[in-house]
C-alpha cells in the first residue's frame, strides 16, 4: 500500500509539474505576442502623430518662410521700380540709344545698391508693356 501511495503521490507530482509548466507556457505563449501587438500598434500611432506634428510645423515655417521672401521681393521690384532714375529710363528708352547705355550702368548701380535687402536675388529682368525686355542683370549670389 505505501508503494501504491508513492507512486501515486508521484504521478501527482509529475501532473503538477507538467500542468504549471503547461501553464506557464501557454500564458507567454499568449500574452507575449499580445503585448508585442500592442506595443507595436500604439508605438505606431506615436511615432505616426509625432511624424504629422512635425511636417505640419516644417510645413507652416517654410510657409512663413516663403511669404517673409515673397514680401521682400515685392519691396525690391518696388523700390527700383519707383526710383526716379528707373522712371526715367523707362520713359526714354525708345528715344535715344547713347542716353538708354548710360542709363543701363546706373540701373545696374542702383539695383546693386538695393540688392543689401535681399541678398538671396541672382537675376533681374526689367520689362514694358509691350513684352519686350529692357534690361537684363545677372548679379553674383551673396552668400550669407
Amino acid at each position: 500500500m505505501k508503494t501504491f501511495l508513492r507512486k501515486s503521490l508521484k504521478k501527482q507530482k509529475t501532473s503538477i509539474l507538467f500542468q504549471m509548466i503547461l501553464g506557464f507556457s501557454l500564458i507567454l505563449i499568449i500574452v507575449i505576442p499580445l503585448n508585442n501587438y500592442i506595443s507595436y500598434q500604439v508605438s505606431s500611432k506615436v511615432l505616426m502623430d509625432k511624424t504629422t506634428k512635425y511636417l505640419l510645423d516644417s510645413v507652416i515655417q517654410l510657409s512663413g518662410k516663403v511669404d517673409t521672401m515673397l514680401g521682400e521681393y515685392d519691396h525690391l521690384s518696388l523700390r527700383i521700380a519707383l526710383h526716379p532714375a528707373v522712371q526715367t529710363y523707362l520713359k526714354n528708352s525708345n528715344h535715344n540709344r547713347f542716353s538708354k547705355k548710360l542709363s543701363v550702368y546706373e540701373l545696374q548701380k542702383i539695383i546693386h545698391m538695393s540688392r543689401h535687402i535681399l541678398k538671396t536675388i541672382c537675376k533681374l529682368n526689367l520689362w514694358i508693356i509691350r513684352g519686350k525686355k529692357l534690361f537684363y542683370s545677372l548679379l553674383k549670389k551673396i552668400q550669407y
